[in-house]
């Protein structure tokens, strides 16, 4: 079985080809057994060689015209329903998708465990929406479940608007959410994915929040309202992490924080560091 690991680098964010080979590195280190690491890209150059490059194919490139329904402070991923194609193929038998902002920070083969077509990480819904798979990881057996792709470039306003009448939000996790949650297997908890809101607040120092506090006053009790400053739980990775997901603000990424998971998990893998060791 042909195992790749596949993230997608297009241009108009924030992500930087750097970044992709610091993710390399980071899967090399914890994938000790033959794989391809594949960036399906834009950008065609400033990879480490640990990348195997292709170039974004025109009919991902196309999906890229397609906005988010959650606007324009939203990205729009939907360039990555191409990995459902019958041409995805040429990325190997059997892909882990990974978002290019995430740190991996054990073994990834307990991953590659199942032998099911399609195998997804469940996130938690918004209040009151309806269980849902995450766009920044999942497993996937190329070739199948074709349709997931198909559909959308049949009609992609009209599954837009399936999947958010269904409850489902984001851009390409939306959509493969509508199609797959109710049939698909997924990996149990824990399943060592977490996004950013399972383990950290913010890059932010904390946050003023508004508590009840109670008084006495000669010899009655009574209740003020203050405006208190709450710091942040310092971050850790939770018991039994393989994935943590730094999904939300430029300014919360790897290659912007300074939190200590990031000082040993990703910045040893960066460029900065491999230049610095390759200088020592």
């Amino acid at each position: 079985m042909t195992k790749s690991v596949v993230t997608y680098l297009w241009e108009g964010r924030e992500f930087k080809a750097s970044y992709v080979s610091a993710l390399a590195r980071m899967v090399k280190h914890h994938l000790p057994e033959p794989h391809r690491f594949i960036c399906v890209s834009e950008v065609t150059d400033g990879f480490s060689p640990e990348v195997e490059v292709l170039p974004m194919p025109p009919a991902a490139r196309a999906l890229g015209r397609v906005r988010s329904p959650e606007g324009s402070k939203f990205p729009s991923s939907y360039r990555r329903l191409w990995t459902f194609s019958k041409e995805a193929t040429v990325l190997g038998e059997v892909v882990l998708q990974l978002d290019i902002d995430c740190i991996i920070v054990s073994d990834l083969r307990p991953l590659f465990e199942y032998t099911e077509d399609f195998v997804g990480w469940k996130v938690r819904p918004p209040p009151g929406g309806p269980m849902r798979f995450g766009g920044g990881t999942w497993l996937h057996r190329t070739g199948t479940r074709t349709y997931v792709y198909d559909r959308f470039v049949a009609d992609p306003e009209g599954s837009i608007d399936k999947a958010r009448a269904a409850g489902y939000r984001g851009s390409d996790q939306a959509w493969i959410s509508y199609c797959l949650t109710n049939t698909e297997c997924y990996w149990p908890e824990p399943s060592g994915i977490f996004c950013s809101q399972d383990y950290k607040g913010s890059s932010s120092p904390g946050r003023y929040v508004i508590r009840n506090q109670t008084r006495q006053r000669s010899g009655r009790s009574y209740t003020v309202r203050r405006k208190i400053f709450e710091p942040w739980p310092v971050v850790s990775v939770p018991a039994g992490g393989i994935i943590l997901h730094y999904n939300g603000s430029a300014d919360s990424k790897p290659w912007t924080s300074s939190d200590p998971v990031v000082m040993q998990f990703w910045r040893p893998f960066s460029d900065e560091e491999q230049e610095r060791l390759a200088q020592a």
